[in-house]
């Protein structure tokens, strides 16, 4: 299974541990394979000056990466889809979007494009 494969799964609303079991590695390579890059990290705390975007805690480095659209799997860590969440931001944010509101969301942008996302 290739990083786009694994990417669209995760699209798809599938956990860590769902596409690891899948790939035959471990939860946490997942994770590594498909997270961004160092330098796009970094750029992402920068951008935010270390700042949630959603409730305004300094996190500083600690802060977790969301990655809030993506239409394919080949834009999924473009910096204009990244932002620097707490984690409870993070998890309130991913509660939101449960598995099948989610995979509702993401079959529209797939269908009808970007203007869905507004």
């Amino acid at each position: 299974m290739n990083k786009l494969e694994m990417v669209k799964l995760r699209l798809d609303g599938y956990t860590y541990a769902q596409i690891a079991k899948k790939a035959g590695v471990s939860r946490q390579r997942i994770h590594q394979i498909i997270a961004p890059p160092k330098a796009i990290r970094e750029y992402v705390v920068n951008k935010y000056h270390g700042y949630c975007k959603d409730c305004g805690l300094y996190v500083g480095k600690s802060g977790h990466v969301h990655h809030e659209y993506s239409t394919t799997g080949d834009d999924y860590s473009d910096v204009e889809h990244l932002i620097l969440l707490c984690i409870s931001c993070h998890r309130k944010r991913h509660q939101f979007f449960g598995r099948n509101e989610k995979h509702k969301r993401l079959k529209l942008i797939r269908e009808f494009g970007a203007e869905t996302q507004k």
